[in-house]
């Protein structure tokens, strides 16, 4: 049971976190009742869940090890995927149920053998960037808002929800296998890093203002530079691209953590409280 437990990766919903304080910020509705139970749904819930999926169809077996016991690890996906179902419809709306499906079986077929969208790399990244990008970002808005479907076919919404998208596939590619491809993976881990940086800039350009945009560079800086000793300590060293995946993601979520709490703080006006 204890390796079942590991394998759901509770404490990896803090990696996916930005994306929910993303959403609250420009959460016009938000109270504390749908706070809490929307926490509680898509991080100790959900998350886990896709993560026993990912984990029971996995066929490299990687670092985490073989699993121990694959059914329970797959009945208890299932258990916690069925929760969080019945309680995103209980709590909230079927609408927000319908995205928690969605997002599980988005994460079944990432890894399931039938489908095995992570056997094809431009198809899985932009699955990933898909489900684990926007498609949480809308999920994550429609819980905290207590939103139906329409309220989620705005530019207000779709627009971050494609930022979620983007950075997702710049920290992700900046961390995993694109390092391992010599100067073009170098070149299109860049490319993406600049196209995320400058889209989100734009963004709190036309929506907040560009005070907004200088603070989120500072916050990201720590993350490039990160990169960027990746970038020198490979081409030194190529067979050392394997320079901290974990440490990577760990630094970027603190990063966009802190610089969402920061920018809710302000917007709501708590800091001068």
């Amino acid at each position: 049971m204890v390796s079942v437990f590991l394998h759901l990766r509770f404490l990896h919903a803090y990696f996916l976190m930005p994306v929910y304080l993303f959403a609250l910020v420009i959460s016009p509705n938000f109270t504390e009742r749908q706070l809490l139970w929307s926490f509680v749904i898509i991080h100790l819930l959900l998350y886990p869940a896709s993560h026993g999926y990912n984990r029971y169809f996995d066929q490299y077996k990687n670092a985490g090890g073989a699993l121990k016991n694959p059914p329970a690890l797959y009945f208890i996906s299932v258990l916690l995927h069925a929760v969080a179902l019945a309680l995103g419809w209980l709590f909230f709306n079927m609408w927000f149920a319908l995205l928690i499906l969605i997002y599980g079986l988005a994460a079944i077929a990432y890894s399931y053998r039938g489908v095995w969208l992570r056997e094809y790399p431009i198809v899985g990244w932009v699955a990933r960037a898909l489900f684990q990008g926007a498609l949480a970002f809308m999920m994550c808005y429609a819980g905290i808002n207590n939103y139906p479907l329409a309220g989620l076919l705005k530019a207000k919404v779709l627009i971050p929800a494609a930022l979620c998208a983007l950075m997702f596939v710049a920290i992700c590619s900046s961390m995993e296998t694109h390092l391992k491809r010599g100067l073009r993976g170098h070149l299109f881990v860049l490319i993406t890093f600049l196209m995320a940086t400058i889209a989100y800039l734009l963004y709190f350009h036309f929506y907040f203002s560009d005070y907004y945009g200088i603070v989120f560079i500072v916050a990201f800086s720590p993350v490039a530079l990160f990169f960027l000793y990746g970038v020198y300590k490979n081409l030194r060293t190529p067979e050392a691209a394997e320079y901290g995946h974990t440490i990577g993601f760990f630094l970027a979520a603190t990063c966009f953590n802190a610089f969402f709490i920061w920018m809710f703080l302000r917007i709501t006006n708590l800091l001068q409280l």
